[in-house]
């Protein structure tokens, strides 16, 4: 899918929602959703393509693809949670998008934390 064909689709979306938003509130939030849903899951082949290409490099360089997979875990919390919090936000709810961007930090920190050991243990031994 090219960037015209979401951007038609999401401009479709934005002329429903400003439509609809005036009538009933509630559907408008759940035609955003779909119409976010419907962009992200095109975009699954060419996230997968980009994993694949990562994953090639990784084992060309010789790098732990422990690392590179917990990279690829932290882009996709962040993914998730800014997709999750603009939905929230189109709802009105602020609060609950905050908190979401709140726990994908959380997340990131501990998702992080095994590939800061090891760059403290590898500083640590050059050290030593």
């Amino acid at each position: 899918m090219s960037i015209v064909q979401i951007g038609v689709i999401g401009l479709i979306c934005v002329i429903l929602i400003i439509n609809i938003r005036r009538e009933n509130p509630q559907i408008a939030v759940l035609l955003s959703l779909a119409g976010g849903l419907i962009i992200t899951f095109n975009l699954m082949p060419i996230f997968k393509s980009i994993i694949e290409l990562i994953t090639q490099i990784s084992e060309k360089i010789d790098v732990n693809f422990k690392y590179i997979s917990m990279i690829i875990k932290i882009v996709g919390i962040a993914y998730i949670a800014e997709f999750c919090s603009q939905i929230c936000i189109d709802a009105g709810e602020g609060a609950v998008a905050s908190k979401i961007e709140l726990a994908a930090k959380v997340f990131i920190i501990a998702a992080s934390l095994p590939v800061i050991y090891g760059l403290i243990q590898t500083v640590n031994s050059l050290l030593s």
